[in-house]
């Protein structure tokens, strides 16, 4: 089983973080969420690690990006693009882990039905770079935006509405860049390499069904994450309710990955 950990370093390496992250974090205080019951506080700190292990996630795709950017001379400015938008995600999995502690305790722990692995998009890879942008980009970074944008209707504290926001700012940004550099990488590609990042795209998308929404799930555990997700959307602490997830994830493969991905030339 994988285990997450999102651990706070000692200084002086602490103290560069904070110097450069402090601003951003300093605007979402979390000493004020509202009291719940505390089968509702597991719920919630349980979901917000779940979007801290998502973020964390996009950690090592936008490194791997930014890697092949320089090691296939990309312009200059895509890679500056990819470093900032690294560190947004390193900004939003630091807040949602905050949250889950401020609700009773970030876990560590994915369950084996997630698809959450870091440490295996860590390693070293042979995918160039137009193929992590169509899985880490067009399809991981479009799905993540739409639901994000979703989930402001089920959000209600000031604090998390924040957070949200600010995240879904920055995701419009990602997704924009991604599609950008996506359609230059794809010029040069013969037709075989083209399709062969349609294969790669799949993968991402089945793990979608199983993590950002719960369509791919089975048995005990599509019931305990329906049940978890429809709790929080109820009591809009920052989760759309799991039916609204799969419409959600649905509906951005139909209207924007699919017909995106043919725009820059893929055979789908």
């Amino acid at each position: 089983m994988t285990r997450i950990r999102l651990d706070d370093a000692a200084a002086p390496v602490a103290k560069v973080e904070a110097a450069l992250s402090g601003r951003l974090l300093a605007r979402y205080p979390l000493d004020a969420l509202p009291v719940v019951r505390k089968s509702l506080r597991r719920d919630a700190a349980l979901f917000w690690s779940q979007r801290a292990w998502s973020e964390y996630a996009a950690l090592p795709i936008l490194s791997q990006v930014l890697l092949r950017s320089v090691g296939e001379a990309a312009p200059l400015t895509e890679s500056q693009a990819a470093a900032g938008i690294l560190q947004d995600e390193a900004l939003h999995t630091r807040l949602s882990r905050d949250v889950a502690e401020a609700f009773g305790g970030y876990e560590a722990q994915v369950p084996p039905h997630f698809a959450y692995d870091p440490a295996a998009l860590s390693q070293p890879s042979e995918l160039g770079l137009a193929g992590w942008l169509v899985a880490g980009g067009a399809v991981g970074e479009t799905l993540s935006r739409a639901l994000i944008s979703a989930r402001l209707k089920y959000t209600e504290p000031p604090q998390l509405k924040a957070i949200v926001t600010r995240t879904l700012k920055d995701e419009n940004v990602h997704v924009a860049f991604t599609w950008a550099a996506l359609e230059r990488a794809v010029k040069p590609l013969r037709k075989q390499e083209k399709r062969r990042l349609v294969e790669i795209a799949a993968p991402t998308v089945e793990a979608a069904y199983r993590s950002l929404c719960t369509d791919g799930l089975s048995g005990a555990a599509l019931k305990s994450e329906r049940r978890l997700r429809q709790r929080l959307a109820d009591a809009r602490l920052g989760c759309c309710p799991p039916d609204v997830e799969t419409d959600v994830v649905n509906e951005a493969l139909q209207r924007f990955i699919v017909p995106g991905l043919q725009r820059v030339g893929l055979p789908l």
